[in-house]
Formats: structure tokens, sequence, C-alpha cells
């Protein structure tokens, strides 16, 4: 039995030690957040400071009123101390509002502070950042957690300092009034501390528990409600319950243990005050008996008590809520100092003047805990004034590589060119200023179809807008929505079609007008007449800058000056004269059933015939890199050279 106490006496002090640690370290990290509030902070604190003040004279003029008028029954002595009690409790309730009030004040902007610059950190982070992360466990940072750091940052500081300067402040009155009694009654200070104290390092752990399960279901919660149609197709929609009263029971359970220790707290610092409330009240009585001190005064002392024990059980009470706010601090602070794998160098300068000449040079990229390479040994170039098309079956690593061209990543290996200047030497705003992305989800902003076709130019031209609508075919459906490009498309545009958002995801890319301008599968999901629309508005913008499109469509192959299929991390290099291999398949493959093509393919009927066209004829030979011209009826092309190894 010694053993096991002696080890749950060393586990107690080293989560005590760890608590105490990790606040510091919080407290640290957060405090620069706090100074532009120092100064409401400060007048918050002297006014709440002077509400108690005010507090203590109105328990010590309850004496004179007791002594005065009361016990001597006399109506005239009761009005000058009763005047000055209202009075002084008028003013301090003045104190006490105002003070809050700047209190809240303070810690609102502290709070939107601290979201705005965990926004900001967000986006400085990686896909792979979000891909290790629940979107609901995010979330949950951005709101109970930051909610509970205001225990330590801005309300707490408050409380805790008005907290012990009432207990300063009663017990200073206390001695005043009689020593040897104030002295019995703050034998019980020691002793709820030290219960608290043991209590916070083990609230502490239990908090880290409820917020990670916080998380838990703020996530089956979010993937339920975006991915909600499939779970109902699916039949998912049981397994999704249990799911979730899995995460919820969890973090029940964390919450009662915290709750059941918070009680237990409270009730045994009640009891422990009654004890020594009881104590002095006997010691009074006697005191009186003596004729050493007057009811009036044994009043007045017993009213320090009651406001002196508040404040303490306050404090204790804050210890605990800071043991909560630190497991949210933590959460937080893992946030806001996670190394962003992407980031401007000290020496990176803007780009100017972007004709739009891209080039890779030996790239190779592998992610953190990938067994394989994701890019390995790939060069190629696209030129200004050009369309070209990238192809090849499905994780080959086509959108990896338009990650690589915004430095969403930086290559492992190799150099990724824009007009000879290496990503990694220009500042993130300029390159992103001069590529567009418009990727394969379509991404749409909760707003009015306006506010999403203008989003990052939200002062662009009227004509240019209608313009860039027209050429991607949403002008037409954009008349028809209720209140026309006034009409709200919902949170992620989800009062559009697919297609619709496409279309509106590409118009938007048109209107950016951006030197270098990149789509994945921009036809996918439209029909004919759209598509082909789409097709020759990117076949007039590629006329005067860099157009990569990543696609599967023969149409769009069709109208490609420079073809580039990728397979296993390279390209096929035309250069060496090799015919194309029977069956390789690499080519085929992510065309295959297309109804463009027209024919459903089989092996024999994919090798190479005389006079089949170029997207018949088309196939890997491996991971050797370049890229191939492609031609379109009735027009020449010029070959698009590899880049040199």
């Amino acid at each position: 039995m010694s053993a096991r106490h002696a080890a749950r006496t060393a586990a107690g002090a080293a989560a005590d030690e760890s608590g105490t640690a990790a606040a510091r370290r919080v407290l640290r990290r957060l405090l620069p957040l706090v100074r532009p509030e120092r100064g409401l902070l400060l007048g918050a604190t002297a006014l709440v400071l002077a509400s108690t003040a005010g507090e203590t004279a109105t328990v010590w003029l309850f004496g004179r009123l007791t002594d005065s008028a009361l016990v001597q029954a006399s109506p005239h002595a009761f009005l000058t101390p009763a005047v000055l009690w209202l009075a002084v409790a008028v003013a301090g309730g003045v104190c006490s509002y105002v003070g809050h009030c700047l209190q809240a004040k303070a810690s609102g902007r502290l709070l939107a502070r601290l979201r705005e610059l965990m926004l900001d950190r967000l986006h400085a982070m990686s896909p792979t950042f979000f891909a290790q992360r629940p979107a609901g466990d995010l979330m949950t940072r951005f709101g109970s957690d930051v909610d509970a750091v205001d225990e330590l940052a801005a309300s707490g500081l408050v409380g805790a300092t008005t907290a012990g300067c009432g207990v300063v402040c009663f017990t200073a009155a206390a001695f005043v009034l009689r020593w040897d009694l104030a002295l019995l009654a703050c034998a019980a200070a020691p002793l709820y501390w030290l219960l608290t104290r043991r209590l916070a390092g083990r609230v502490h752990e239990v908090s880290q528990e409820e917020r990670a399960a916080e998380g838990r279901i703020a996530a089956v919660v979010e993937e339920n409600i975006t991915a909600n149609a499939l779970i109902q197709t699916h039949g998912m929609a049981k397994p999704e319950r249990r799911r979730l009263r899995h995460h919820s029971m969890a973090w029940f359970e964390a919450r009662l243990v915290a709750y059941r220790m918070a009680t237990a707290n409270a009730v045994l610092a009640t009891l422990l005050e009654t004890v020594f409330v009881l104590a002095v009240l006997y010691m009074g009585t006697w005191e009186i008996s003596e004729g050493r001190l007057t009811i009036g005064g044994l009043l007045s002392f017993a009213g320090f008590l009651g406001y002196l024990y508040g404040p303490v059980q306050e404090l204790g009470e804050l210890v605990v809520s800071i043991s909560t706010a630190v497991s949210s601090g933590e959460r937080i602070i893992e946030l806001l100092d996670h190394p962003a794998e992407v980031e401007d160098h000290p020496d990176a300068r803007p780009l100017q003047r972007v004709r739009g000449h891209i080039c890779f040079e030996r790239v190779g990229l592998t992610y953190s805990e990938a067994i394989r390479p994701a890019l390995d040994d790939v060069s190629f170039t696209l030129r200004p004034g050009e369309l070209s098309v990238l192809t090849g079956s499905s994780g080959v690593g086509k959108s990896t590589l338009t990650k690589l061209m915004v430095r969403l990543h930086d290559p492992s290996a190799g150099r990724v060119l824009l007009d000879g200047h290496d990503l990694r030497d220009v500042t993130l705003a300029s390159l992103r200023r001069a590529v567009t992305v418009v990727a394969q989800d379509s991404q749409l902003v909760d707003g009015t179809l306006w506010e999403n076709l203008t989003w990052g130019i939200p002062d662009a031209d009227p004509d240019r807008v209608v313009a860039a609508a027209r050429a991607a075919g949403v002008h037409g459906f954009g008349l028809r929505l209720p209140d026309g490009y006034e009409t709200p498309l919902g949170q992620g545009g989800r009062r559009l079609s697919g297609g619709q958002r496409r279309r509106v995801s590409i118009a938007r890319a048109l209107l950016r007008d951006s030197p270098v301008l990149i789509l994945d599968e921009p036809t996918a999901g439209l029909d004919d007449d759209v598509a082909g629309l789409v097709v020759r508005s990117l076949r007039r913008l590629a006329a005067h800058r860099t157009v990569l499109v990543i696609t599967h469509d023969m149409r769009l192959v069709a109208q490609a000056d420079a073809l580039i299929v990728l397979d296993r991390g390279g390209v096929i290099d035309p250069r060496a004269g090799r015919r194309p291999r029977a069956g390789s398949g690499a080519w085929e493959q992510p065309h295959a059933g297309e109804a463009h093509a027209g024919e459903a393919r089989t092996g024999n009927e994919s090798r190479e015939q005389p006079g089949r066209p170029l997207r018949e004829r088309m196939h890997t030979t491996g991971s050797r890199i370049g890229t191939v011209p492609a031609t379109s009826p009735g027009r020449s092309t010029r070959r698009a050279t590899p880049a040199r190894r």
C-alpha cells in the first residue's frame, strides 16, 4: 500500500510540475497578444479594484450601523452610515460595470486577433498539413479552444488580479479589526491552496482528453455534413451514428471526471470555510462575553470573512480553469508554431513583367512518410503562346506538378523555373499573382455569383466580368438565377450544379488574366456545347499566355501545341525515335471508354497502325522525360523542345 501511495504521489507531483511548466509556456507565447490591450486591461483592473475597495467599506459601514443604530435603537444614528453605505454601493457598482465592460472589450479584441493569427498560419500550411488533420479538429481550435484561452490571456489576468487584491484588502481589514481572529481565519487558506494545486494537475490531463475528443466529434459532424448524400445513398447513417457515439462517450467520460473534480473541490472548500467560520464565531462570542468585542465588530468581522473566502475560492477555481485553458492553449500554440513547408526566403524578390516561360529541370518530389517518390527526374518546358496538355493515368502525379508551379510544395530535387527564376527565389505573393490554377473540385465561396466571379479582384471592371462569364458559359445560366449575378450561391456554391460551379471557376480564372493559367479537367461535367465554348476560349487565351491543361478530353488534346504524357513520375521523350510499344497502355488507359473516342479499346486495338490519329498512337515507353507536339486539323505546330538534362 505504501508503494502504491508513493507512486500516486509521484505521479501527482509530476502532473503538477508539467501543468505548471505548460501554463508558463502558454502564457509566454500569448503575452505578446495581450500587450496591445494592456491599457484596457489595466483600466478594467483598476475599476474592479475600486469596486472591491467599496465592498470593503460597506462591510465596515455595516458594523458601524449595527453598533450606533441597531444595538442602541437610535433612528437618528441610522441615517448617516446608511447614506454613506448607499453612496459607496452605487459608486462600487458603477466601477464594477465599467470595469467588466472594458474587460469584455479587451477580451473580444484579443480573441479576434488570435483567430486572425491562427487563420494566417493556416494559409501558410501546405496540403500535407491539412491531409494529416481532420477539418473538424481545426475548427474546434478556432472555437472552444480560443474561448478557453480567454481564461489565461484576458479574463483570467483581470480575474486573478482582482481576486488577489480582494484577498489582500479583506485580509488587511480583518487584521485591523481583530488580528487574533484574522490569524485563525487565514489558517484555512494554505489548506485550500494545497487542495487546489493537487487537483489542477489532474484537471490538465483530463482537459487534454476532453479537447481531443471535441475535435474528433467536430470532425465526424463536418464529414457527415459535407458527405451527407454519400452517407444516405450508401446506408451509412447508423455506422456514422455509432462513430459519433464512440467519440461522444470519450468526451463525456473526460467531462464527467473534470466535473466531479471541480465539484469535489467546491464542496471541500465550502466545508473548510464553514469549519473556520464557526471557529471564528465561537471565538468572537467568547470575546463579546468578556467585553472585548462588540456585536457590530463581530458582524463586521464575519462580513470580511465572507468577502475574503469568496476571492480565495475564486482563485482556487481560477487555478482549475487555467488548467483547462492550458490544454486549449497548447493546441493553439501547436498550430501557431507549426513550421510552414513553404515560405518566402529572406532574399526573395517579387516577379517583374512575367512572360510565362516555365521549365522543370530534373524535378523530384517525395512526400514525407511516403515510400516512393511522387515525381522522379521530371523535365519539360512550357512556352508562352502555347496551349500545352498534360495527361496520364490517375495517381501518376499530374496534380502534384501544378502544386509545384504555385509552390504549395517545393521539389525534393531539381528546380522549377519561371522566366529563368527559381520559384524558391521569388515571393509567394508575386508568384501566385502570375500563376492561376483552376482545381478539379471547383471550389466556390459563400457569396453571390458576382462575388465568386470577382473573388480576389473585387474592383474588376464589370464589362470584363461579363466577358469572362460569357467565355466560360456562365452568363446564360447566371441571368436565369432568381437575382441574376447577385444571387447568393450558398456555402460551396451548393445552389449550382457541378458543371455550373466548374464554369464559374473557369470564368474567375479568365478574369484574373494571369500570364500562366493551369486548369485541371476544365471540361469535365460539361455538355458538348459548353465544353466547345471553353475549348475555343482556351485556344484564344493561349495566344497571349502560357496555358497548361490537365485533361483526358480528346477535344483539348486535338487543340494542343504540346502534349505531355506522365507515367510513373516521368514524361515520354520523342527524341529517342522509339516507336510506341504495343499494350504499354499508359496513354490509352486514361482515355479508355471516352465517349468522344467513339470506340472501346482493347490490347490488340491499341497497337500502332499507320495513319491513326495522334491520340490513338501515343504510348509511354517508361519514365523518360520530354514533351510531344500535337497537331490539330488545318494548323501546323512546332515541336516543343524538352529541357536539357
